[in-house]
């Protein structure tokens, strides 16, 4: 005979009371697993929620890194074209013997010069430092106008004689009262006649007496400065007018801006303030008329510069430069 059933047990066939838990072992599920059965839920559902955050955080952390790598390939690129800028810029205003692969790494865009037209003045803080050491060392054992001498004759010699070249050709092309086509014709002429041989003595001859009234320190400092500021106005030029000609070694300097002027400018201006001051930035500012005035006389003679005329430019910028140093600082 089977015993009687229990008061708490289910009729046979009914479903289990325990909120859709079924009881270990055939056992029914009290209250209290339940209740643990809830919290664990909730425990999965916020662990769920939490690892999503965790993904969240963990791909805006990727996209920040994405970002400062980008930035970083960015600042790397810009920093390489302004490289290359300043290798074209040493290239065209000296005799640097620059390997053929470095030429090649700087490229030959048609827009090059005109870009690197605002770092003339760092080439000729280079230039000038150059004409400095040569001065220091030369001055530790001679007289200091024999050392004069060849500081000029080092920057001379760094240059090719470029811009002495230039001053020469337009020495000889305005010196005269030539229309514009026979002016352009004569400063084309590789000969030199009296007006050419007269402004070389006197560009040579200024600069190296303006230098052996310096001394050592100052006259370093002068060399630089001049060297820096002249080949600013040089960048200035090129951004206030036209070429004269149709084509021509400065042609692919065509479309300077302004704003690369006022950088070449100013760049020139804070190498002269940092290595002498108010009295170097004053005879910047000599420097600075000086090429205004032959600025002028090129537009009104040939309506506008020539490469030839930027190194008139540069020329007089050094020689009022170094001139007036040597009153201000002996």
């Amino acid at each position: 005979m089977a015993p009687p059933p229990r008061p708490d047990a289910p009729e046979p066939g009914a479903a289990p009371e325990a909120h859709g838990a079924s009881a270990p072992h055939g056992q029914g599920a009290s209250p209290g697993d339940a209740d643990a059965a809830r919290l664990r839920g909730r425990a999965g559902a916020g662990g769920d929620q939490g690892g999503g955050a965790s993904a969240d955080a963990g791909g805006r952390a990727g996209g920040g890194g994405n970002g400062a790598r980008a930035g970083a390939a960015g600042a790397a690129g810009a920093l390489g074209r302004e490289l290359r800028l300043i290798v074209g810029a040493l290239g065209f205003l000296t005799r640097a013997p620059l390997p053929a692969r470095l030429w090649a790494w700087a490229g030959h865009e048609p827009d090059r010069l005109a870009r690197a037209a605002r770092w003339f003045p760092l080439v000729g803080a280079a230039v000038g430092a150059l004409c400095a050491a040569v001065w220091l060392a030369a001055g530790a054992a001679l007289p200091a106008p024999l050392a004069a001498g060849l500081a000029v004759a080092a920057g001379v010699a760094a240059t090719g004689a470029l811009h002495e070249d230039g001053l020469a050709d337009c020495c000889d092309g305005l010196g005269g009262h030539a229309g514009r086509e026979r002016a352009l014709e004569i400063m084309r002429d590789s000969r030199i006649g009296a007006y050419a041989g007269l402004g070389l003595i006197f560009s040579i001859g200024l600069r190296w007496a303006a230098l052996a009234a310096l001394e050592p320190a100052a006259g370093a400092a002068a060399l630089i400065v001049a060297h820096a500021w002249a080949r600013a106005l040089m960048t200035g030029a090129l951004a206030a007018s036209d070429y004269a000609r149709p084509t021509g070694a400065a042609a692919g300097a065509a479309g300077v801006t302004r704003a690369e002027a006022g950088a070449a400018l100013g760049l020139a201006l804070a190498i002269a303030a940092a290595l002498g001051g108010a009295g170097a930035v004053a005879a910047c500012g000599a420097g600075l008329v000086a090429g205004l005035w032959m600025l002028r006389l090129l537009k009104r003679r040939l309506g506008g510069h020539t490469g030839d005329g930027l190194g008139a430019i540069e020329q007089l910028g050094e020689i009022a430069v170094m001139t007036t140093l040597a009153g201000l600082w002996t």
